[in-house]
C-alpha cells in the first residue's frame, strides 16, 4: 500500500523533525502554553502601527539590498561590478514584524506560517553551506574513558570539536585512600566491564568482589586481602611490585 509523501520541499522533513522535538521540550519545561498575541497593556492599534512601521522600513531595506549595486567602502569582500546583498536577517524580520502588525487570528496564523517557512529556508541555506564544506582531516580524538570520535567540523577551524555524545551514567565503583583522603572513582560512564581511575588503575567487579578495595596512594598498590579483614593492610596489587603493610582503617 502506497503513501502519499508529506513533505515535498528539500530539507523541511528535517526542519518539522526538528520543530517537533523542540516543541517536546518546551512542553517539558512550560506545559501547554496560552499567551495573548501582544502585551494587554498596550493600546493594540498604537503597538500594531508600530509593527506596521517597522514591516515597512525592512521591506524596503530588503528591495535596496535586492537591487544590485556596489557600495564603495563596503563591498570590498564581495564579487566585482554590481551585485546584490540580499540576506536572511532582515528577510526574517520583514515577515516578523508582518506578522506581529495582524489583528486577525486567521491573517496572523498565515504570517506565522510564513515566518516558520522562511526559518525552514534558512535553515535549509546553512545545511546546504555544511554539506559543501570538507570534512576535517584530524585523526579521531580521544577524550578522557571515551573511545576516540572524530572532529565533526567542517571547512577551515582552528579548533576541533566532536558532537555531543548523549549523556551516560557515571560510575559508582571506587577504590579507598590508604589514610585519609576521597575515594578515587571510576571515571568510565556508561556500560563497561573494566573500571579505571584517573590514575589509570584498573580493576573490574568480579575481581574486587571479595578483595578489599584499600589502595595505598603513594605505592600505587591495592590491598590484596579480603575483603573486611582484620589489622593491617597488606598484598601485591594488580600493578605488581613490592608488598606493603599499613594500619587499617
Amino acid at each position: 500500500m502506497s503513501h502519499p509523501t508529506v513533505f515535498t520541499t528539500p530539507g523541511v522533513r528535517a526542519f518539522a523533525e526538528a520543530v517537533d522535538a523542540e516543541r517536546q521540550r518546551q512542553l517539558v519545561k512550560f506545559g501547554d502554553q496560552h499567551h495573548p498575541d501582544i502585551d494587554p497593556r498596550d493600546i493594540a492599534v498604537v503597538t500594531r502601527h508600530f509593527f506596521q512601521h517597522k514591516a515597512q522600513i525592512h521591506r524596503e531595506v530588503n528591495e535596496e539590498r535586492a537591487t544590485p549595486s556596489r557600495t564603495v567602502g563596503r563591498c570590498s569582500r564581495c564579487p566585482e561590478g554590481d551585485h546584490t546583498h540580499t540576506a536572511w536577517d532582515l528577510i526574517l524580520l520583514e515577515k516578523v514584524y508582518e506578522a506581529l502588525a495582524e489583528s486577525d487570528p486567521g491573517a496572523l496564523r498565515t504570517e506565522l506560517v510564513q515566518v516558520a517557512a522562511v526559518c525552514a529556508a534558512w535553515s535549509a541555506d546553512i545545511d546546504s553551506r555544511t554539506a559543501a564544506e570538507p570534512e576535517c582531516p584530524q585523526a579521531p580524538l580521544s577524550l578522557g574513558a571515551a573511545p576516540p570520535k572524530r572532529c565533526t567540523v567542517r571547512g577551515p577551524h582552528t579548533e576541533h570539536a566532536t558532537e555531543a555524545a548523549e549523556e551516560q551514567p557515571a560510575c559508582s565503583a571506587g577504590l579507598l585512600p590508604f589514610g585519609p583522603g576521597a575515594p578515587e572513582p571510576c571515571i568510565v560512564h556508561g556500560p563497561h566491564e573494566e573500571h579505571r581511575n584517573a590514575g589509570g588503575d584498573t580493576w573490574t567487579d568480579g575481581a574486587m568482589a571479595d578483595r578489599c578495595p584499600v589502595k595505598h596512594g603513594a605505592l600505587g598498590r591495592i590491598c590484596g586481602l579480603e575483603a573486611g579483614h582484620d589489622g593491617l593492610h597488606t598484598g601485591e596489587g594488580p600493578n605488581g611490585g613490592a608488598v606493603w603493610e599499613g594500619s587499617a582503617r
